[in-house]
């Protein structure tokens, strides 16, 4: 009898591996949590950015940039969080899939609402000053 029990819940556990797992939505927390890198692996696809700097000659001078990302997206339950470790007021637009939209800023992550993203090739545009952080002009 219990060789039977432990047949039965072996049996379970294995069909239960196969139900598909329903990823909550991930907390917007600084950095890339594990739980967002699980959910961006499971949703999104074939990316694709193309960043533009215009860098002036003066130090002193801001550096302007565009940024252009296209992605295949599997699923838009969530809100799409796009890592952004400057201050959100150096965004100057967003556009999503042809559609002006505000700034959201959480967290070092811009928040793109799902509303307006689509199951399959979603285009984002970035208007934005870029930090100097990390450059060494």
């Amino acid at each position: 009898m219990t060789k039977l029990i432990g047949r039965f819940f072996f049996i379970a556990a294995f069909l239960f591996s196969f139900l598909p797992v329903s990823a909550s939505e991930p907390e917007v927390v600084k950095g890339v949590s594990r739980e967002l890198a699980i959910y961006r692996k499971k949703v999104i696809g074939q990316i694709n950015y193309q960043l533009n700097l215009d860098i002036p000659l003066e130090r002193k001078k801001a550096i302007q940039a565009s940024e252009s990302i296209t992605f295949k997206l599997l699923g838009n339950k969530y809100n799409l969080q796009l890592d952004f470790r400057e201050n959100g007021e150096k965004v100057k637009s967003i556009q999503v899939n042809g559609k002006n939209t505000g700034v959201v800023f959480k967290a070092e992550h811009l928040i793109i609402d799902r509303s307006l993203l689509i199951v399959g090739e979603n285009h984002i545009q970035l208007v934005f000053e870029a930090g100097e952080s990390a450059l060494n002009r």
